[in-house]
């Protein structure tokens, strides 16, 4: 794992391909669009991220959408949220962490 220059965290092993082409499933993002109250969680087709995605906290999500849907820069999402840089570092790899076990 290393760190970009302003303190972002950059995985070698970089899963977010894999978890945007699960959660890109047809109907999921217009599912977060019209509804979004995580309804779009129980679209998510593969039971282990669904599983995953339902045991993270309201934060969680809120990021987890930002930057999936909304395609938010982690350093937009840090702001938006007033998290300092070590608070959304965490957070990213909390839901890293929690979405790669459930896999």
């Amino acid at each position: 794992m290393r760190t970009r220059a302003d303190g972002m965290l950059i995985f070698d092993d970089d899963m977010s391909d894999l978890i945007d082409k699960l959660l890109n499933i047809e109907g999921i993002k217009r599912v977060y669009i019209t509804d979004k109250h995580k309804t779009w969680i129980r679209h998510v087709r593969d039971e282990g991220l669904r599983g995953g995605l339902e045991a993270l906290s309201e934060r969680q999500i809120a990021i987890i959408e930002a930057l999936v849907f909304d395609r938010k820069s982690p350093l937009d999402v840090r702001a938006d949220m007033e998290l300092s840089v070590k608070e959304i570092r965490i957070e990213i790899r909390t839901i890293r962490s929690i979405l790669l076990d459930a896999m």
